[in-house]
């Protein structure tokens, strides 16, 4: 029983390009139910509008969404209609995760862990220390070749 539960939030408990059962699947969960946060479901701001009433929040991640604008788009919207919004990824390169890390301060949660997933990281770029994420203080992005 999910009451017996304590959960931060659900994350994507419906198919992804089933819009209606998110609505239904709101209706149904008790008062004070997990927050329920939509991933695949969203791609982007247009899908944001649809879930408006039933999705707690988002989940963007940049290859999905197209990149830094669209995310910021999608955030302020999310914001707009009084969404959480969570960033994540994929299995990707330091890259595109410390890309996505400098939107980190506009979200109320983070999964950029994707570099972890790969043999090796052709970059360098964001860090991990203590549970916190941390940026390069290089230019721009701050990501370079990893050195051999």
């Amino acid at each position: 029983d999910l009451q017996d539960c304590t959960l931060e939030f659900v994350e994507q408990p419906i198919q992804a390009d089933d819009i209606d059962d998110w609505h239904l699947l709101k209706r149904l969960l008790p008062d004070g139910g997990p927050p329920l946060i939509a991933d695949e479901s969203v791609q982007g701001p247009d899908q944001i509008l649809e879930l408006a009433g039933a999705a707690d929040g988002i989940n963007i991640k940049l290859a999905k969404c197209g990149g830094i604008q669209v995310a910021r788009q999608m955030i302020s919207l999310a914001r707009s209609l009084d969404l959480s919004v969570m960033l994540g990824c994929m299995i990707e390169s330091s890259v595109a995760l410390t890309a996505a890390a400098h939107l980190g301060a506009l979200v109320d949660y983070l999964d950029l862990d994707g570099q972890l997933h790969l043999a090796q990281d052709p970059f360098e770029g964001l860090t991990f220390d203590a549970g916190k994420i941390r940026l390069p203080k290089r230019p721009g992005l701050g990501v370079r070749p990893r050195s051999t």
